[in-house]
């Protein structure tokens, strides 16, 4: 699977996130490279003021930085496209075999696009419009950008627009932004191949206690098994 992977990371203090994604990627026999510039005490103040507008939170800044700095290693790299995701990403069951037929799906695309891979916030593409065989599903807007498939093109379209264009909204809104004013193709993977360990549970965050944790846990499994065995199937 030659593909360039990029994973949104902080230098210090998600220990627990490192082990897990490196974990997970040597369970795959997959190559990797962390994005660690631009944690949130880094940023340059003339960075902020050219890229960011209003009052906008550093810790979201550095977010969006990390993103734009793989989608500039994408493009640097001269590949087709390449995968970016985030830290506390949980692969799913049949990992492997699915993501290999999403890039296989994936060079079928005409045009340039994104694939968002995660099922977060629990949204599935309805059953109605499932077709076998098929991995890969058009849409208006974003999952999130915890996982997602980006292709050269999009990745060229994104970059121009930051050089003309402030960040005023958090990453996720922001891409649904720019893909729409770039014609930018919005996919999604069905089924996802991962989902957030920090929205189902897996890592508990620095105000968050041991039963905050399970019960978060709790929510999320109840909240999947309706919106992907019930809801879904009644659209």
């Amino acid at each position: 699977m030659s593909v360039p992977i990029f994973v949104i990371h902080c230098k210090t203090g998600l220990e627990q996130r490192r082990e897990s994604i490196q974990s997970q990627f040597q369970s795959h026999k997959l190559p990797f490279e962390f994005v660690l510039d631009f944690d949130r005490d880094e940023i340059p103040t003339q960075m902020a003021e050219r890229y960011f507008s209003g009052n906008y939170p550093a810790s979201l800044m550095s977010v969006c930085l990390k993103h734009r700095l793989a989608t500039q290693k994408l493009v640097e790299s001269g590949a087709s496209h390449a995968l970016i995701f985030e830290d506390d990403v949980i692969f799913l069951k049949n990992f492997e075999n699915d993501l290999k037929e999403i890039l296989d799906e994936a060079k079928t695309i005409q045009g340039d696009y994104v694939v968002y891979l995660s099922n977060y916030g629990n949204r599935y593409t309805p059953r109605s419009r499932l077709k076998k065989g098929q991995k890969l599903y058009q849409n208006n807007h974003s999952r999130a950008c915890d996982s997602y498939l980006l292709s050269l093109g999009a990745a060229k379209k994104r970059l121009q627009w930051w050089e003309n264009q402030k960040y005023s909204l958090p990453i996720d809104h922001q891409f649904n932004v720019i893909d729409s004013s770039q014609g930018i193709q919005i996919f999604w993977a069905e089924e996802p191949i991962s989902e957030q360990g920090s929205d189902n549970g897996t890592f508990v965050s620095c105000i968050e206690k041991k039963h905050g944790r399970i019960l978060k846990k709790i929510r999320w499994n109840l909240d999947k098994f309706y919106k992907k065995h019930i809801l879904r199937n009644l659209r």
